[in-house]
């Protein structure tokens, strides 16, 4: 391996590894910020004309992962604290990790 390039040499030796690594790991995700505001507001969500929770909807698709948007001022939308934490632990409970975003 003398004289070969370090990136390369990782590359040639890593990358089936990295590939595996990728596959074991897919993330599925959407930004379900409002799912529950929606919901909240009377929104219902059907799947074969039946009506069921919308994180049960992208659950059962293969979703895993939900992202949330956290504003630190909200003054028309419903993404302050309290309303992000409750969201988040509905969706731990329901098996999702969780990515938040804060926003401006």
């Amino acid at each position: 391996m003398k004289g070969l390039p370090f990136n390369k040499m990782v590359k040639d030796r890593f990358q089936p590894v990295f590939i595996i690594m990728m596959l074991l790991f897919i993330l599925i995700t959407s930004d379900l910020s409002f799912l529950k505001n929606a919901e909240e507001k009377g929104f219902s969500f059907r799947e074969n004309d039946s009506v069921k929770a919308g994180l049960l909807i992208f659950k059962d698709h293969g979703y895993n992962w939900i992202r949330l948007r956290l504003f630190h001022t909200p003054t028309q939308l419903p993404n302050n604290l309290d309303y992000t934490l409750a969201f988040a632990k509905e969706a731990k409970e329901n098996g999702f990790k969780i990515q938040i975003l804060f926003n401006n």
